[in-house]
């Protein structure tokens, strides 16, 4: 998962709104990210790319430093290829001698097939080349005429989840999947024109009128599912590059990814996830005397469950408290390699033995993939002089591997999907992480949740979600990747 943004601004600079962007949707990625800004004065296009997050990508380089009103910024998680400073992006190409710059969030599933159709003797191909890199490199090999018709040439050969944008003389182009697996949104500051991974964004990036009101960027829409989204030097244009499929939205987008503050299909993230908290109480309630959130993605969940269970005439207090999490310490499913994700859980979170001590607990998250957080946490409550610990999960099993957006997929091929290898069997899983019951939200449950706070006119319904990771269905297909 990533988060990309692009800006068309009237008259400043759009290095910093990029940058400020992409540092608040650092959860989406962190392991490279940086700017590609095109400067129509001089012509050319300026850029700065890192590994890091973006405060150690722009150490000691200012943002403000980047000439140009238009731009692209990604932050990046990687999918496919490797964490390293040829993978991070924007990538940079050349088509009919003129450079772009192209960020993705999503994942291609015929990334194999695609190097395939192109001639292999390409600076942008070699063993450990991402889907993006590919697909820049696509570009690079079209005779079409311009741009827009390369893309226009390229984008039906992609199979599986993407958003693109694309920077390419003085033009933005945003290109969404057919399915519309993951969030894409265009909002507006006056006349300048922004794009986003995630609708908070919009709410970052304020600025000074000149007379001194502040202006806030507000949501306009969705980039809709097949639709290509072009603005900059010759204003703004609409098409689509496709028909749009069946909406299939990343429903682990809701569950986890989406930052609590944003709103996608008219739903806004935290009362959707207290909803399933709400669900998650009456389907899997449990005698005890605290109730403590993971945080932080489990911490609105947590509420909508103490909420549901002092109705339901439980006695149990929430204690958010009671495990610590430093705000030093990030989202540990964005480091890229196993060996880190265990080391920064061992910094992770502590407890505060004082709320703990001889007290039932039940422990809220909002899911359980590998194990190793919910075994970690369930370790610190038992030092911490837990009497039970019971967990529950405010989503179904996590069974199968993500390929359209989530490194899942090498957890799947060395058994690392703790619900897959134990079948499923909830007894089985909380025997293994070592608590005295565990409990999930069921699938019907997840999706009403969502559907119960939308706003009106939404047009999210019961059919409109990916949930393969619960089910095993893949709307685009798997590609290559092998699904037992």
């Amino acid at each position: 998962m990533c988060g990309i943004v692009g800006v068309v601004n009237e008259s400043r600079e759009a290095g910093p709104d990029i940058f400020f962007a992409c540092t608040e949707m650092q959860h989406r990625g962190k392991e490279s990210g940086g700017i590609a800004v095109f400067d129509e004065e001089a012509g050319y296009m300026d850029k700065h790319i890192g590994m890091g997050d973006m405060a150690q990508v722009f150490m000691g380089k200012s943002a403000a430093s980047l000439r140009g009103k238009i731009g692209i910024g990604h932050v990046r998680y990687s999918n496919t290829g490797s964490s390293s400073l040829k993978n991070a992006q924007p990538v940079i190409g050349f088509f009919r001698g003129k450079e772009f710059a192209c960020g993705h969030n999503g994942n291609l599933v015929n990334t194999k097939a695609l190097m395939n159709e192109c001639s292999m003797v390409n600076r942008f191909f070699d063993s450990d080349c991402s889907d993006t890199r590919v697909v820049a490199g696509m570009i690079s090999q079209s005779r079409a005429a311009s741009f827009k018709e390369a893309l226009l040439e390229v984008l039906p050969k992609l199979e599986g989840a993407f958003c693109f944008l694309f920077l390419c003389d003085g033009n933005l182009y945003a290109a969404r999947d057919p399915y519309g697996f993951h969030p894409f949104q265009l909002g507006r500051r006056g006349r300048d024109c922004i794009l986003a991974s995630e609708s908070m964004v919009f709410d970052h990036l304020s600025i000074e009128s000149p007379s001194r009101v502040e202006r806030s960027a507000e949501f306009e829409r969705d980039i809709s599912p097949g639709e290509l989204f072009i603005a900059g030097r010759f204003g703004e244009y609409s098409m689509m590059w496709s028909e749009p499929k069946n909406l299939k939205f990343d429903i682990f987008e809701y569950i986890y990814f989406l930052r609590p503050d944003s709103k996608v299909y008219g739903v806004r993230v935290e009362l959707a996830r207290r909803m399933m908290g709400r669900y998650l109480a009456e389907e899997q309630p449990a005698e005890a005397d605290i109730i403590v959130p993971v945080r932080s993605s489990g911490s609105a969940a947590s509420r909508g469950y103490a909420e549901r269970m002092r109705e339901m005439g439980y006695l149990c207090k929430e204690e958010p408290e009671g495990l610590f999490r430093p705000n030093v310490v990030g989202r540990v499913w964005v480091e890229p390699f196993q060996e880190i994700r265990e080391e920064y859980l061992r910094l992770k979170f502590n407890i505060i033995p004082e709320l703990i001590d001889g007290r039932d607990v039940i422990v809220v998250d909002d899911s359980i993939v590998r194990g190793n957080t919910i075994k970690r946490i369930v370790k610190l409550m038992r030092q911490g002089g837990a009497r039970k610990v019971h967990v529950r999960i405010s989503c179904p099993p996590y069974m199968w591997p993500d390929i359209y957006g989530n490194d899942t997929y090498k957890d799947y091929q060395n058994d690392r999907l703790v619900a897959l290898t134990l079948m499923g069997d909830a007894a089985a899983i909380a025997k293994s992480i070592g608590v005295d019951s565990l409990g999930y939200l069921s699938l019907e449950k997840t999706k009403r949740a969502i559907l119960d706070v939308k706003e009106p006119g939404s047009i999210l319904d019961m059919d409109s979600f990916y949930d393969g990771v619960f089910t095993k269905k893949y709307p685009a297909g798997t590609g290559d990747y092998i699904i037992r």
